[in-house]
């Protein structure tokens, strides 16, 4: 993950996340692409092709992968479009992603990710 990571291409860094032995087996393209709304043929393109670099894209695959911004080359916005929420909506907003979406809550990921940088 490391090595994905110092490339500067989130292809491999997406494709080190989905066949790091933590998860027990590879993750899919297609389970992956799912969380990034991409098909599994876009995925294929963006780990084996050249490096994305559009911000905008690579931000939303860090942050739905839970990758921790300061192990990025780019910097993370310090807001996530939640400003003015309401602690409910809050509450609300998070357990919507945590719930119903068939993806790994985000703070799963981010702990995940973290054991894997640390050991």
């Amino acid at each position: 993950m490391r090595d994905a990571l110092a490339s500067w291409h989130m292809g491999r860094v997406i494709f080190a996340y989905r066949t790091h032995p933590w998860h027990g087996q590879t993750l899919s393209q297609d389970v992956v692409g799912g969380w990034l709304y991409l098909t599994q043929s876009q995925l294929s393109r963006i780990e084996s092709g050249p490096a994305p670099e559009e911000l905008g894209k690579l931000i939303r695959y860090a942050e739905t992968l839970s990758i921790p911004g300061d192990l990025l080359w780019f910097k993370l916005p310090a807001d996530k479009g939640n400003a003015g929420l309401a602690d409910e909506d809050q509450a609300q907003s998070d357990a919507d992603l945590d719930g119903e979406s068939g993806t790994p809550d985000l703070s799963s990921r981010a702990a995940i990710i973290g054991a894997r940088l640390n050991g």
